[in-house]
């Protein structure tokens, strides 16, 4: 990417936001720095080309390197969790700060808790007053006051309650109890219309007012998200009234940001999901889940979803498949194997290479086990359900952790592979590989040149009895579904076949006309827009859950 040496930004607090802003930044050429502690996010960071510091803000601490840093432009997205006290000498430190670094201008991001919570209608910036924000015991206007009449381009950028994939606004509504004032407004913006507005107002142009409001153009009730969320819930749960009220942000939809997501009850319904989100440290590295719980009282166990080869637990439409498990009343897992190449925040690319050409065979089979171990240890019963090289991760992991002394109810299979070792070079260009140790391969989703080194062969052979998919099936002692598409080009349904026949309690449902990944796409946007053949292959497997239970 091409970097602008005139201009150079600082990102202070890479987090949830911040870490959008930094990648946005240098997605535009801009040289950039984030500050963050998170070892996942460095490494994120770093596999962007981003140089981060590890400075975190507390009473005392020197801000020399952070002034060293020579940055033109800030943006601060650290948030007010420290103490009234705290957080206004923090602002206050900041101000001296970036006067001294002739900021060219500072973003800090604020909150629409500036507005009084009890006034209704339609509230603007000139509107804020001196409210304490309910979350931090903040007085969020006085901080933006600390940054008013300075010589340093201000603009505080007010944000509504910050909402993703891993920051469900559901959830967070389902976890107060008894939803109170469920016809009243809730202010709410997506982190990535949040991060974009951040690198809109850093970079504009002109002039800025003091204060912009970031949420979305379109407000919803409580209780207009919670009845889109597919989920079981209790209306009783829902207590009326409500201060009906919009915070505006046509200040800043005037200056031209377009909205990525304007509807957050839009957002909700193709969403499909409300998930935790969280990390197990595995033997070989972080393994990143979601969890779908059950929609039921009566949770019937868990399952551990894990993906096939250049694969992540986000890709397509697995969530909805996920959500079918949750409503027939089971806890389900989808997981990252640790060397994927995808890293949080940024999960959906696979920005560590290195880390993807460092991945064996033996890492994932062992990662399996290690999770079924996980979910075991609530004291359910577990079933694994694997896709394409996943389908033989999870026979060999579920035979790894059966015989750690593990009971499997059940393993589903869709598309896999029968012989990991069939897919290797041979002769020549076995050789070859050996020679340049560099086995490329594209990715197809992404464009990228991904490479093997001739370890990861020689590793898989020298464990060729442990990675035996045919014996490993044999051994299983839990009913195995295999469901297969007929059309599949990457994996021929005829291996699927063989591994339902090497069990002795293996059912076998071929899908006419489905290709590897039964008519699914990356992104698909709408969990509610199933193509055909999925729906077809849930069905089988619905109906294998019925009888087998």
């Amino acid at each position: 990417m091409t970097k602008n040496p005139k201009e150079k930004v600082l990102v202070l607090g890479a987090g949830a936001v911040g870490s959008w802003v930094a990648r946005k930044l240098a997605e535009s050429g801009y040289e950039v720095v984030g500050t963050t502690t998170n070892t996942q996010t460095m490494r994120a960071l770093t596999c962007l080309g981003i140089e981060h510091l590890a400075w975190h803000w507390e009473p005392g601490v020197s801000w020399d390197k952070i002034e060293a840093l020579r940055a033109s432009r800030w943006v601060v997205t650290v948030p007010p969790r420290m103490g009234s006290a705290k957080t206004i000498e923090f602002h206050r430190e900041l101000q001296k700060v970036v006067q001294r670094c002739g900021v060219k201008r500072l973003i800090w991001t604020s909150s629409t808790s500036v507005y009084d919570v009890t006034k209704s209608g339609l509230l603007k910036e000139s509107d804020a007053g001196h409210h304490t924000s309910r979350h931090t015991g903040v007085d969020m206007f006085e901080l933006e006051k600390v940054h008013h009449d300075s010589s340093v381009p201000f603009v505080a950028m007010r944000f509504g309650g910050l909402f993703s994939a891993n920051r469900h606004p559901v959830q967070a509504l389902l976890q107060k109890g008894i939803i109170q004032s469920g016809d009243g407004h809730v202010q709410w913006v997506h982190e990535c219309d949040a991060a974009a507005a951040c690198v809109f107002a850093v970079l504009h142009p002109n002039p800025l007012p003091n204060a912009l409001n970031v949420v979305a153009p379109c407000v919803r009730t409580r209780r207009e998200l919670i009845q889109e969320a597919p989920q079981m819930y209790d209306e009783t749960q829902i207590a009326s009234g409500g201060i009906r009220r919009k915070v505006t942000s046509e200040a800043l939809s005037s200056l031209g940001f377009n909205w990525q997501v304007p509807d957050p009850k839009v957002w909700v319904k193709e969403q499909g999901a409300v998930t935790r989100q969280g990390t197990w440290q595995g033997p070989h590295g972080a393994l990143n889940w979601t969890e779908h719980g059950s929609h039921q009282k009566k949770v019937k166990g868990c399952v551990l979803m894990v993906h096939g080869y250049k694969g992540f637990r986000q890709w397509g439409l697995w969530r909805g498949v996920a959500e079918q498990w949750a409503s027939e009343g089971w806890d389900v897992y989808r997981m990252d194997f640790s060397h994927n190449g995808h890293v949080e925040p940024f999960a959906s690319d696979c920005l560590d290479e290195e880390a993807w050409s460092q991945n064996r065979y033996h890492y994932e089979v062992e990662e399996v086990s290690f999770a079924l171990q996980k979910l075991a240890a609530t004291g359910n019963s577990v079933m694994v359900m694997g896709h394409s090289r996943g389908g033989g991760m999870a026979i060999l992991g579920g035979r790894m952790f059966q015989q750690q002394g593990g009971k499997l109810a059940g393993c589903v299979l869709w598309s896999p592979v029968s012989d990991l070792f069939a897919r290797f070079p041979s002769g020549a260009d076995l050789k070859s590989w050996q020679d340049s140790d560099r086995l490329e391969v594209k990715n197809g989703r992404t464009g990228q040149i991904m490479v093997h080194p001739f370890a990861f062969y020689r590793e898989a052979i020298q464990r060729k009895s442990s990675l035996n998919i045919q014996e490993a099936t044999a051994e299983l002692d839990c009913p195995i579904l295999v469901i297969h598409g007929e059309e599949d080009s990457a994996v021929h349904w005829s291996e699927g076949k063989s591994v339902s026949m090497w069990s002795a309690q293996g059912s076998f449902k071929l899908i006419e006309g489905a290709n590897h990944v039964f008519g699914m796409a990356h992104p698909w946007q709408d969990a509610s827009n199933w193509p055909a053949h999925l729906s077809h292959a849930w069905g089988a497997l619905q109906k294998w859950l019925n009888t087998s239970s």
